[in-house]
């Protein structure tokens, strides 16, 4: 009498990798078909869910790759799902990378040099406008012109 064990689901990597290898293809093969860089998909492969970006684009590579190889994406992911949550993985974005001091530094420079940019700008502006613009000037109404000659003013 034989007894049956149970299906044991294997990782969603190990899915992938035996596809790939089963048919005859290889990551760079996959990378150029599927556009999903190479550092993704090894990552896929391994399982790696936190050298991948945002759970949001895990998924989509992971749909893709799985597209590509002729598999069915969505128990796939909802298998990383539970992968991630079993190992305790957010299933939220990363926090964003924190911009170096150096970076940072270089971002206030570029924002000064702009600042004095647009105040050169505006200065010339001006000059060009009083240099140009005299002739189209108002008389000033407050002064009145003189009579013509030979008028008599009372």
């Amino acid at each position: 009498m034989t007894t049956e064990q149970p299906l044991v689901n294997p990782s969603p990597g190990a899915t992938l990798a035996g596809a790939r290898v089963r048919a005859g293809i290889t990551l760079a093969e996959v990378a150029r078909r599927s556009r999903v860089p190479p550092e993704a998909l090894d990552a896929l492969e391994r399982d790696d869910w936190a050298s991948l970006p945002a759970p949001v684009y895990a998924r989509g590579f992971l749909r893709l790759y799985a597209r590509e190889l002729g598999l069915d994406p969505e128990p796939l992911v909802t298998l990383m799902d539970a992968q991630r949550v079993l190992r305790g993985d957010a299933l939220v974005p990363r926090r964003p990378r924190q911009r170096p001091a150096a970076e940072l530094e270089h971002l206030k420079q570029n924002r000064r040099g702009t600042a004095v940019g647009v105040a050169l700008g505006a200065l010339i502006v001006v000059f060009l406008l009083s240099l140009f613009g005299r002739d189209e000037l108002p008389v000033d109404a407050g002064t009145p012109e003189p009579p013509p000659a030979g008028v008599s003013v009372p």
